[in-house]
C-alpha cells in the first residue's frame, strides 16, 4: 500500500526503542546492584539480629537493628520503585511515538496528495495496534536481563569460588 511510509513507520519505532534502550542501559544496571546490595544488607541484618537476639535484649540495643533494617528496607523500596517505572515506561512511550508517526505518516500523505488516506492509516494504526504489545514486552524483557545481570554475575562468581575450594 505504502512501503516506504511502512518503512518509515517500522524504522522509526526500531531506533526510538533502541535509543531507548540506550540511555536507559546504565541506570538499570546501577540500580539493580545497588537492589541487590540493599536486599543483600536487609538478609544479613535479619541474620544478625536472629543469631545475637540474646544479646541484643540484654544490651537493649533494638533499636539499631531496627533502624538499621528500615534503611536497607526503604534503599530497596526506592530503587524496586525506580526499576518499576522505568520497566513501565516503555509502553507510554511506544504508544506516544506509534501516534506521532501515524500523524507524520498521514502529513506525507497529505501533502503528497493520496486519495486512499483513510485506508492507508486505518491499515498503519490496526497494525500499531498489534505489534506494539510484542514490542513492549521485548523492550521490557531487554530492561530486565539488564537489571538482573548483576545477579547474574554474581552466581557465576559464586559458581567459581565454589568449583576452586573443590
Amino acid at each position: 500500500v505504502a512501503p516506504i511510509s511502512g518503512l518509515f513507520a517500522v524504522g522509526f519505532l526500531f531506533l526510538s526503542g533502541i535509543l531507548f534502550n540506550y540511555f536507559t542501559k546504565r541506570k538499570l544496571a546501577f540500580w539493580g546492584k545497588n537492589l541487590q546490595l540493599s536486599e543483600r544488607n536487609r538478609v544479613k541484618c535479619v541474620q544478625e539480629a536472629l543469631e545475637s537476639l540474646k544479646d541484643i535484649k540484654l544490651r537493649s540495643c533494638e533499636e539499631y537493628f531496627i533502624k538499621r533494617y528500615q534503611v536497607d528496607n526503604s534503599l530497596a523500596a526506592d530503587y524496586l520503585q525506580k526499576n518499576t517505572w522505568l520497566q513501565a515506561a516503555p509502553r507510554i512511550l511506544i504508544e506516544i511515538l506509534a501516534i506521532f508517526a501515524i500523524m507524520i505518516i498521514a502529513l506525507g500523505l497529505l501533502i503528497k496528495g493520496s486519495e486512499n488516506l483513510v485506508p492507508v492509516l486505518a491499515l498503519f494504526a490496526s497494525a500499531a495496534f498489534r505489534i506494539m504489545p510484542s514490542y513492549t514486552r521485548l523492550i521490557t524483557s531487554l530492561q530486565y536481563m539488564q537489571n538482573s545481570f548483576v545477579v547474574f554475575e554474581n552466581i557465576v562468581a559464586l559458581s567459581q569460588l565454589k568449583g576452586e575450594d573443590r
